[in-house]
């Protein structure tokens, strides 16, 4: 009788340091993702307020009584004719140029069925996408900064070997 205990006496031990060492192995690894997970949130919520700070600096320098003086028809009018003229310099090509809103069938559509209205601004848009390749790195960096002259955003861009798929809002009334 006397071993029989013994040898449940040992199994619990045994079965307690098992049970002891899991939970530290376990709770290690708890740990590990806890930090990785706080460290990934850190960073999210500082891209978010480095993002809420480039929007209010946009929102104090944009006022729609100067945006009045650009006229968005005209504007995508002068965006696409540089989208054009400055493949030449920075020997990129264009392959494709589209709104993102569908065209009629023709394939063409008015200007006014394009425009999208920026919440609480009073300044509309046009969303275009230019697709492409490129032949240098470095001169289609060049062709992205002279885009950035004129009034309009880079909301997308996508980068695949030499070929690129680029997302341009433009601005106007």
């Amino acid at each position: 009788m006397k071993s029989k205990s013994q040898w449940s006496a040992k199994t619990l031990i045994l079965l307690c340091l098992a049970l002891g060492t899991t939970s530290v192995i376990y709770g290690n690894r708890l740990q590990s993702q806890v930090a990785d997970l706080t460290a990934k949130r850190q960073h999210a919520e500082q891209q978010e307020r480095s993002v809420t700070h480039a929007y209010e600096e946009l929102a104090a320098t944009m006022n729609p009584a100067d945006t009045e003086r650009v006229v968005l028809d005209t504007q995508i009018s002068e965006t696409l004719i540089e989208v054009m003229k400055n493949r030449l310099e920075y020997d990129v090509t264009v392959g494709t140029i589209s709104t993102a809103k569908r065209a009629g069938a023709s394939g063409m559509s008015r200007t006014d069925l394009l425009k999208e209205k920026v919440p609480t601004t009073g300044v509309q848009s046009i969303r275009v996408n230019v697709r492409g390749s490129y032949n240098d790195f470095d001169g289609f960096t060049h062709y992205l900064k002279a885009l950035r002259t004129l009034p309009l955003a880079i909301v997308a861009l996508k980068v695949e070997g030499k070929n690129f798929e680029l997302g341009l809002r433009v601005y106007g009334n």
